[in-house]
């Protein structure tokens, strides 16, 4: 993927609101985590997911988000951190909320150790 795109996100986002979707499911690295995490609050929101990342909103409620890790990540799967990069610019922002932590992880620990 290249690092957690902002275009996935709202690309998850709109099928979110269009089919009404309740959880989101990562199944994949750090940057998937990421991803769903963002989709996850910009679900429930009004304006646009970068709203977040920009300043001019704060999650106030988020859709729950569980992970299933396929290599290690840096710990997004255990906190309410989340990184995205914008499209044009690649301009790298970050938020944090407890309503962004996953709901549950699930790794292989024979991956982790295995990429040490």
């Amino acid at each position: 993927m290249g690092g957690p795109d902002l275009s996935l996100a709202r690309q998850g986002v709109d099928l979110c609101r269009v089919y009404t979707i309740e959880t989101v499911l990562a199944v994949g690295g750090g940057s998937t985590v990421n991803v769903a995490k963002a989709i996850g609050a910009g679900a429930v929101y009004v304006g646009d997911v970068w709203d977040f990342f920009s300043g001019r909103a704060v999650p106030e409620r988020a859709l729950p988000v569980g992970v299933v890790l396929t290599e290690p990540a840096s710990g997004v799967e255990s906190n309410g951190r989340c990184v995205l990069h914008s499209g044009v610019s690649g301009e790298a922002a970050e938020i944090h909320s407890d309503l962004l932590r996953p709901k549950f992880a699930l790794s292989n620990p024979e991956s982790a150790r295995s990429a040490s």
